[in-house]
């Protein structure tokens, strides 16, 4: 009897989830109406996330990448979504299944999550941890985190890259490129300032059949040679951050992209965000890779030529495996198992070849065994990548039977 009127009043001291007087809706809701509360509730996380990354100091001033790059992008995204959101959301539903997709639909998780804040806030209810334990809920709150983390990072390494790509071709037709005074000057002037420099400076940035033919004739010299693998070099990088900025920021059930299950612990976490800003600027620090020339083996101008030529050949592979993933590429998350091109031989090409690419990069700097302690724990990092990812991916049938058919994880015929 003790332990019954004890139970009872623990019952009275435990604060409800929903208020007292909640009912479930009986009445049939309208479809419009089921559109425009999603409508608002994603509207409402993109207004959630335009505070972040506007007023945050990380994104508002820290990084001129984050202010000039990714605020414009994601502010742009977002007003295109305030117009184009209603009927977005009515096509799709139109288009797969209506209610019958309201179970693994984002919206309808913010929208419960909300209602739960709501609940804590107004009406005294307990905070909404119940929530966190439906595993769709999770994957859906864990998803929106990876998106918002990766999504800013891919758009500012793509303009990085695209800016060196412009730049190198600039110089390397001998014209200058142009900088951000000269752009404002410009638009001050007025589009006929823009029509005669196009007309000035595009004739001079074409290719020629001249120094087509100068390639396949082998006129290039040993610096031509250089120049273009480092062309070749920031190219392969914006193919690969294009590509990875549209599996973050695109997904959708129209490319068939939506998040299985996301990354369950801690420790695959950390050993994924410890490759990234700002959280490899720890990790850097701790185990920093240099070119330092007062290490360097001092290789001759051909041996570091052919060294660059693998480099780029091996970063080569790793776009390739990004690009195997179409629309579904995303760290931390299982978006569909993938077996195609270089995942068709080994589990892992693309921590096989960057890794192996750092290497080649980093040989000539290891004189006095520099560089050689930072590159092996650099190793172990993206190996505890792929394991933390072989852990999560397992739980999916589809990458048991995956397994069975591709042995190998890193390096064929050996492991």
């Amino acid at each position: 009897m003790a332990t019954k009127k004890k139970t009872q009043e623990l019952s009275v001291k435990r604060k409800r989830r929903k208020p007292a007087g909640h009912k479930a809706v009986g009445k049939r809701v309208h479809e419009w109406e089921r559109v425009l509360w999603r409508y608002v509730a994603v509207s409402s996380v993109l207004g959630v996330l335009a505070l972040i990354y506007n007023l945050h100091p990380y994104y508002a001033r820290t990084s001129p990448n984050f202010r000039d790059v990714w605020q414009p992008f994601f502010n742009s995204a977002a007003r295109l979504w305030l117009v184009a959101g209603i009927p977005y959301v009515y096509v799709t539903r139109r288009g797969f299944g209506g209610t019958r997709m309201d179970l693994t639909d984002g919206a309808v998780h913010y929208l419960l999550f909300f209602r739960g804040i709501f609940y804590w806030v107004f009406e005294g209810c307990a905070w909404p941890r119940h929530i966190w334990r439906n595993r769709r809920m999770r994957i859906t709150i864990l998803s929106l985190g990876v998106k918002s983390f990766f999504t800013p990072l891919m758009a500012c390494f793509m303009t990085e890259h695209w800016n060196n790509i412009w730049g190198m071709w600039f110089r390397h037709k001998g014209v200058t490129p142009l900088t951000p005074d000269a752009i404002k000057e410009l638009n001050a002037t007025g589009p006929l300032a823009w029509w005669n420099y196009m007309l000035d400076v595009v004739p001079k940035l074409l290719p020629t059949w001249q120094g087509f033919a100068d390639g396949i004739s082998r006129k290039w010299m040993l610096p031509d040679w250089r120049w273009g693998l480092d062309f070749y070099y920031q190219l392969l990088f914006f193919v690969d951050c294009i590509w990875a900025l549209t599996g973050y920021a695109a997904e959708s059930r129209w490319l068939g992209n939506k998040t299985k299950s996301v990354e369950p612990t801690g420790f695959g976490w950390m050993v994924a965000l410890m490759c990234y800003p700002p959280f490899n600027d720890i990790s850097g620090t701790l185990f920093p890779l240099n070119m330092d020339q007062s290490h360097s083996f001092h290789f001759s101008p051909e041996t570091m030529l052919l060294l660059k030529g693998m480099t780029c050949a091996s970063f080569t592979i790793y776009v390739w495996a990004t690009l195997a993933f179409g629309p579904t590429f995303s760290n931390l998350t299982n978006r569909g198992i993938i077996t195609r091109g270089p995942y068709a031989v080994i589990r892992h090409p693309a921590y096989t070849c960057k890794n192996f690419a750092w290497w080649l990069e980093y040989i000539p700097y290891m004189n006095h065994f520099h560089n050689l302690l930072p590159i092996i724990i650099w190793n172990i990092i993206y190996g505890l990548r792929a394991w933390t990812e072989e852990r999560h991916l397992s739980r999916d049938p589809d990458y048991v039977a995956y397994k069975k058919k591709v042995k190998w994880v890193a390096i064929p015929g050996v492991f």
